[in-house]
């Protein structure tokens, strides 16, 4: 990937996985704060499928609006 620097993924890579083995290292400040910001978006994360949920609908009831739309029409 051309957007990040290697360095930048790596480092964000083994901060992830000291995250998840949390209880196995010591805990060092880049860790609890990336779990605490982890944290602070799970409302959001839980969410977000809601959100794909009701797009989802509104795109597929206006599908059929229209096509209910071009039957009367054609009538």
């Amino acid at each position: 990937m051309t957007i990040f620097y290697y360095d930048a993924r790596k480092w964000f890579i083994i901060a992830m996985l000291r995250v998840v083995a949390s209880g196995f290292y010591r805990v060092e400040f880049r860790d609890f704060f990336i779990a605490d910001e982890l944290n602070s978006l799970t409302y959001t994360f839980m969410n977000s499928q809601f959100l794909f949920c009701a797009s989802n609908y509104l795109l597929t009831f206006q599908k059929k609006k229209k096509k209910k739309k071009k039957k009367e029409k054609k009538n």
